[in-house]
């Protein structure tokens, strides 16, 4: 864990995600360096065979090992045969996952991802099936994606085409949508416990879903 860097980078990333994936549903628009190189995800699945009444977690895999710091993009999924129920958090890790919910009846979520330790594997995304042949409609495409470090330098991120399954992606447990309030109020706990450091000038926005 990184302390404070992390945790404010991080919930500045997803805050900045937030202004444009909330109310317009668009791209961020920071003025960040170039892409600096080029990254890969693969899409997974916790079971690609699971029956109606089932509950399935969806989550992103760093395929490629470099040290993403944010991702911004759709999730699409076949609403007729898959419900978005929420999210997993997992409380020992400093990643902030965000997920626009407002278009999940056609089958779109906007979901922002920040990490200061690197993204490995995204917190999970849990559906409800209702119905089979649901991991064929899976998709996620980026809209952006930056590497940590500074300064923060974007990378070009390609996704592969078919979802894969990993077994280990837990989808029981208490899944719900996580407000940048939410965020908020729990960073800021686990800030109180573990100050870290302060690097000076760091700001983070505010926003509201």
């Amino acid at each position: 864990m990184k302390g404070l860097i992390s945790r404010s980078a991080a919930i500045g990333m997803a805050s900045l995600g937030l202004l444009t994936a909330c109310d317009r549903s668009d791209s961020t628009t920071a003025p960040l360096a170039a892409v600096a190189s080029r990254s890969a995800l693969t899409l997974e699945v916790s079971d690609r065979a699971a029956k109606a009444g089932d509950r399935i977690a969806v989550s992103l895999a760093n395929a490629t090992g470099s040290d993403l710091g944010g991702i911004q993009g759709t999730l699409r999924f076949d609403p007729s045969r898959l419900r978005y129920v929420g999210q997993l958090r997992d409380g020992d890790s400093d990643q902030i996952v965000m997920v626009n919910a407002k278009n999940a009846s056609r089958g779109e979520l906007t979901v922002v991802v920040a990490d200061g330790t690197g993204i490995l594997h995204t917190m999970p995304l849990v559906f409800a099936v209702v119905n089979g042949g649901y991991d064929a409609g899976l998709q996620f495409s980026v809209t952006d994606a930056v590497l940590n470090g500074t300064p923060v330098k974007r990378t070009s991120v390609t996704v592969a085409s078919a979802a894969q399954a990993n077994a280990s992606l837990q989808s029981a447990g208490e899944a719900t949508t996580w407000s940048m309030d939410m965020w908020k109020q729990a960073l800021r706990s686990e800030i109180a416990r573990d100050p870290g450091e302060i690097r000076p000038g760091l700001k983070f926005g505010d926003t509201d879903m």
